[in-house]
């Protein structure tokens, strides 16, 4: 989770720089060398951008809950996961 923060926080600052590198070479050939960083900067900040609103949408999306917001949980156990059977209530 701490590296998804920094990856966040970093990406703009990573795309920006190669977007100005890449931008700096008008010649083609330097702008063919470049594009590998410059797509693998945009991916990074997409990819980083939809982390943090999706992982912001589930928090939100937790929140909303009753169960959370009275901060009651209740644990639902099957009858038969201690051992106990209908059959040996009967007898």
């Amino acid at each position: 989770m701490q590296y998804d923060i920094l990856v966040s926080i970093f990406a703009p600052f990573y795309f920006i720089m190669l977007t100005k590198v890449a931008m700096s070479n008008l010649l083609w050939y330097n702008m063919g060398a470049c594009f590998p960083l410059f797509l693998h900067s945009f991916l990074l900040v997409v990819f980083s951008c939809w982390n943090c609103v999706s992982h912001e949408f589930t928090i939100t999306k937790m929140l909303q809950q009753p169960q959370l917001k009275r901060g009651k949980f209740h644990l639902q156990v099957p009858p038969n996961i201690l051992g106990e059977n209908k059959d040996d209530k009967d007898e």
